[in-house]
């Protein structure tokens, strides 16, 4: 008779992969802090920032997760966008040559309600790029404007970079009467590319004339610009519009230049796949206050993909300990397969789980418990990759006692 306490542990798609760190777990170094993003190189290697009271950290672990001690000074990276003020990662982009771009934020305290958006470089071995140095960009007016976390931008196939500073005006009541974002483009030497939004150097974001909380850009084909966020009309709406080169709406995508979801739709994050369609991920509240995770592909000039479960957005139960309670659904990547992986966190206690889709649109039924892996209370803020080679799943976290770690999750 087989003894199954001492039958080897089986470990399945969705699980924390062992071989990863120390049994699928990497804690960051610091011990305390927020990882906030990561990336990872072309030689297979994991850079994370880390946000560490007022500054930026950053790490390189390789691809095994064990760490880069010659990264840096020691292993690490220190960082601040300038002297006595706070400065918060917020992504970190990786150019042909090796050197990482960082999009951030500045604020002038821990709680300012008008942070800059603002960018530095580092050498590929975590050297500070002194050429280009820090750019700050400016705030669009002084009075009665409040700015967010920058949302996420993207290197341009020339190398040029986009990134979008969401922020929104009030009145003298303090009332919201404008919200939207500029998108700016900057040149290879972080200087603003003028040729970009009609001499301006950025585009105003505001979908349809309407309040849009921007959340994410990718490029597009032919040089185009994908720019995501939630339209804020009559509720909430996912919307994507796609921009030309120079910054004008191209109203060949979608409906005019935009495509939207359903109403009580939040956006997430978009990403592309091999064949250029667009994976939408977010969350969706139905009307009697339920939450799902909400997946959607787009082909891509902005239709729904209809070999993705019959054209149609896949609403995901996530568990939850009570009914109603929110679902945040905010990273997604793709594997090689074309399967997706989407991650966010759920409920009160912010329990932190990773979903896999097929190709087809249906949830993976051989990956975690029917497609779904929940795991422990935490934000997941750092978002997901699939490791290139290995096609390992990663997902980077804060746990509930604000240690940040790396996961590595088996394919």
């Amino acid at each position: 008779m087989s003894n199954a306490a001492n039958s080897p542990a089986v470990n399945n798609p969705g699980d924390l992969d062992p071989s990863f760190g120390v049994e699928g777990v990497v804690q960051i170094p610091s011990g305390s802090g927020t990882i906030r993003c990561m990336v990872e190189d072309e030689q297979g290697a994991i850079v994370h920032g880390v946000w560490v009271r007022d500054e930026i950290w950053l790490y390189r672990i390789f691809a095994d997760g064990s760490a880069d001690p010659g990264f840096g000074e020691e292993g690490v990276t220190k960082w601040g966008f300038a002297p006595r003020k706070v400065s918060v990662p917020v992504q970190l982009l990786i150019q042909a040559d090796g050197k990482y771009v960082l999009i951030g934020s500045l604020r002038n305290v821990m709680d300012d309600r008008q942070s800059q958006v603002a960018l530095t470089r580092f050498n590929s071995n975590g050297t500070p790029d002194l050429v280009f140095g820090n750019k700050v960009l400016p705030l669009p007016a002084e009075d009665h404007v409040l700015t967010e976390l920058p949302s996420y931008g993207c290197l341009q196939p020339d190398g040029k970079i986009l990134v979008a500073a969401p922020y929104m005006r009030l009145d003298q009541e303090g009332n919201v009467i404008y919200k939207g974002a500029r998108l700016y483009r900057l040149q290879t030497n972080g200087e603003q590319d003028l040729e970009f939004g009609g001499g301006q150097g950025f585009i105003e974001l505001r979908f349809n004339g309407q309040n849009t909380a921007i959340k994410s850009i990718e490029n597009g084909q032919d040089g185009k610009i994908l720019v995501a966020g939630t339209l804020e009309i009559s509720g909430s709406r996912q919307s994507i519009a796609r921009f030309t080169s120079l910054g004008a709406l191209d109203e060949t995508f979608g409906r005019q230049g935009y495509w939207q979801a359903k109403d009580s739709t939040f956006m997430g994050r978009i990403i592309l796949d091999d064949e250029q369609r667009i994976i939408v991920v977010g969350t969706e509240g139905a009307g009697a206050g339920e939450y799902h995770a909400c997946i959607s592909r787009l082909t891509a000039d902005g239709e729904f993909d209809k070999t993705f479960n019959n054209g149609s957005s896949l609403l995901v139960d996530i568990p939850v300990s009570m009914p109603r309670e929110f679902v945040t659904c905010s990273s997604v990547a793709v594997q090689a397969d074309g399967k997706i992986i989407a991650a966010g966190y759920a409920g009160l206690a912010l329990q932190s789980y990773w979903l896999r889709v097929q190709p087809s649109g249906v949830l993976d039924p051989g990956f975690g418990e029917q497609g779904i892996r929940v795991h422990e209370p935490a934000h997941v803020l750092g978002g997901a990759l699939v490791q290139r080679n290995a096609q390992r799943i990663l997902v980077a976290l804060d746990s509930a006692e604000l240690k940040p770690k790396i996961l590595g999750i088996l394919s």
